[in-house]
């Protein structure tokens, strides 16, 4: 729904560095307990403010992008307080660090520059002061929110225009997940959409353009399970002779049937992913910085853009699991784990995907994989490398272009011929199976090795940003065979796990259908499959229209929510895809009958209150439905102020109709339309 964002200017994003360049202290310090109490009052009064939902604190900041921050005492003293959780005595810690403090008062993290200048390839001691500094950024939401709700329950509190996550940017989305309860988003809202949607109001920022490209964006969002798009008020809707722009045009088409019901429907239901997850991992990007290949580990993390582009070109939506979760061995709901560039693994991890993969999961490592502790200190073996089967021998990761070359082995797993950009020398088999080398050099490229119950993949390539790269170029030279067969190797891993598509996508004469986004939203008993196709590609590379037959799992009531089309009961339904496409497709297990709709009474004076009572009738028990009320006055125009979309709860819903005292005499006539299945009633009360 639309609500008032304020912007509340705090001095967070305008740090600058002490007296000491050495050892940086930020002013403001997010630990100053003087600072945040000056401030904390100034959200609360904001937040108490009348038709204010939500605060903004400043835009496009960060804890900063270039210095070690901070080593004030505030900061000092809150980092040795968190690292006696993180290390059982100051020995381990001396050990760790290889350090050798006499005192926990003594503790002093080194800069990277003096953590180069040792040369011993121990960084633990910086990335702990980075994973600190985070902390700060997600303690500063978690005061600043709390004043907020002080001010007014419910309302949101957090960045706007923030950066993804990055070694110096302050931004863990982990972290956030535990405070943050506003997000006007660049970068991590696909993590916090599955970690904290309950408490985080997530909101994209929207594209201006066509129709086509916003279709793209906004839905992608939408699909992803934000809470909507932002609106710019620096990108012009009218245009300068106030008619309707081309950003105007596009955001009417897209976004006004949203609220006739399917965007209420969508934010009441869950996100429900695949049981595949990517490893989130902060401390892989300071390694990764410190081996300048800071640029290979964004391909992985900071866009996200590869990993979900395959998968979703696969058929599945995949999940998120964080270092704390993985810690925590919380895998019991997944069946296939992908570790991007998780350069770092700690201990309970190791044991924790060991564990996994014995018990039959699989396991899918790119690049780098554990060759430091979970701290940051540079290992000469890698930590799961008897997991993988695999031996290294100074390894390095190496920008190299080359061509893949497949292997035939025992374990059915056949692997791309693609072109790769990354490659990962030092590395033999040490039980694996080599499934493919790089064509020039022979230098193995992929590796797979039967663990236990489970199997465990090692790609010593950048095949995810390879892939992506061919993909956005899909219609030139070999692109399309490269992509299509890194699909089929990811589908046959997954079907190995035994995932399989939620809903099938069978062309007519076979082809394969690039750039769909799938998604699946559940709310109890009913299914939303939702699907989206990149237009930025589509229009490129897959213009002429496809027939399709869509395989849902098991026969239910189908809608198509958009063009409003029942297909009844069924498990298939055909359609033609185009660049265009958007479809969203409601799935019920029980047939809805119809709806009933009741008033308090016939009649009502202007200025009056009628009530009414909505019963979705159905063959069992219903889930909760999304409804729309549309009521229309006695000239048949609807009235904005008193249409609504209603949510049923076991089927039942009931409110009131406020009259005004200047209301139209006559009929009033009122519409009730279940969104889910289309099916309608109508009623009209008079006012006298």
């Amino acid at each position: 729904m639309p609500s008032q964002d304020r912007c509340v200017s705090i001095d967070f994003y305008r740090h600058k560095l002490g007296d000491d360049p050495d050892h940086p202290v930020r002013h403001p310090c997010l630990r100053d307990p003087e600072w945040l109490e000056y401030h904390a009052p100034r959200v609360r009064d904001n937040a108490a403010n009348t038709n204010v939902f939500s605060l903004q604190a400043g835009d496009e900041a960060s804890y900063d992008g270039r210095f070690d921050f901070c080593f004030s005492p505030h900061c000092m003293a809150a980092m040795r307080k968190w690292l006696k959780t993180e290390y059982p005595t100051l020995a381990a810690l001396n050990a760790q660090w290889g350090t050798d403090f006499k005192s926990w008062d003594d503790v002093k993290p080194l800069t990277l520059k003096e953590t180069k200048e040792r040369g011993d390839g121990n960084y633990s001691s910086w990335c702990d002061h980075r994973s600190f500094g985070e902390m700060n950024v997600a303690y500063f939401y978690d005061v600043m929110g709390k004043a907020a709700a002080e001010g007014k329950a419910g309302v949101a509190f957090g960045p706007s225009g923030n950066p993804d996550a990055s070694v110096y940017g302050g931004y863990d989305f982990w972290q956030l997940s535990k405070t943050l309860t506003g997000l006007w988003a660049y970068g991590g809202a696909d993590q916090l959409s599955l970690w904290s949607r309950d408490r985080t109001k997530i909101m994209n920022y929207a594209a201006f353009s066509s129709v086509n490209f916003q279709r793209v964006r906004n839905y992608g969002n939408l699909f992803t399970g934000t809470s909507g798009s932002v609106v710019c008020g620096t990108q012009r809707l009218p245009a300068f002779d106030w008619t309707d722009s081309v950003a105007s045009h596009g955001y009417r088409e897209v976004w006004m049937p949203l609220k006739k019901g399917i965007g209420r429907l969508l934010h009441e239901s869950v996100r429900t992913p695949d049981p595949i997850a990517v490893h989130y991992s902060r401390n892989a990007s300071r390694v990764a910085h410190v081996l300048d290949l800071t640029a290979l580990w964004r391909q992985a993390y900071q866009t996200n853009t590869p990993l979900r582009t395959l998968f979703e070109s696969c058929g599945f939506d995949h999940n998120w699991i964080s270092y704390e979760q993985l810690e925590e061995g919380k895998t019991e709901h997944l069946k296939v784990i992908f570790l991007p560039i998780s350069f770092t693994l700690s201990d309970g991890k190791v044991a924790g995907l060991e564990k996994f993969v014995k018990e039959g999961g699989i396991l899918i490592g790119e690049l780098g994989i554990g060759i430091a502790d979970g701290h940051g200190k540079i290992l000469s073996e890698g930590r799961l490398d008897n997991v993988f089967g695999i031996r290294r021998h100074d390894s390095r990761i190496l920008m190299r272009k080359a061509m893949t070359v497949r292997s035939q082995t025992s374990l059915g797993q056949i692997f791309p011929q693609m072109r790769v950009d990354y490659l990962e020398s030092g590395l033999e088999t040490a039980g694996a199976k080599v499934l493919a080398t790089a064509k020039d050099n022979e230098i193995p490229v992929a590796f797979a090795n039967q663990y236990g119950e489970g199997l465990a993949i090692y790609l010593a390539c950048n095949f995810a940003g390879s892939y992506f790269t061919s993909n956005g170029a899909r219609g030139v030279g070999n692109n399309a065979k490269y992509t299509a067969e890194a699909e089929d190797f990811i589908t046959a891993l997954a079907g190995k796990a035994g995932i399989g598509r939620r809903l099938g996508i069978e062309a007519e004469e076979g082809q394969h259908v690039p750039f769909i986004k799938p998604v699946l939203f559940t709310q109890g008993e009913i299914n939303y499959f939702g699907i989206l196709c990149n237009y930025y590609l589509a229009k490129d590379f897959a213009v002429a229209p496809v027939k399709v037959k869509l395989k849902f799992p098991t026969k239910g009531y189908i809608r198509e929510l958009f063009s409003e089309e029942d297909y009844g009961l069924t498990d298939e339904v055909e359609t033609v895809f185009k660049p265009t496409t958007l479809l969203l497709y409601s799935w019920v297990p029980y047939k809805v009958d119809g709806i009933e709709l009741a008033f308090s009474k016939g009649a009502v004076a202007p200025g009056g209150v009628i009530s009414y009572d909505i019963a979705v009738k159905s063959q069992a028990a219903p889930s909760t439905h999304t409804l729309r009320m549309g009521v229309f006055d006695p000239d048949g125009e609807e009235s904005e102020a008193y249409s609504r979309n209603i949510t049923t709860e076991a089927g039942k819903a009931e409110g009131i109709i406020p009259l005004a005292l200047n209301d139209k005499q006559g009929a009033w006539k009122v519409q009730i339309e279940d969104v889910t299945s289309g099916k309608k009633t109508a009623a009209s009360f008079v006012v006298e």
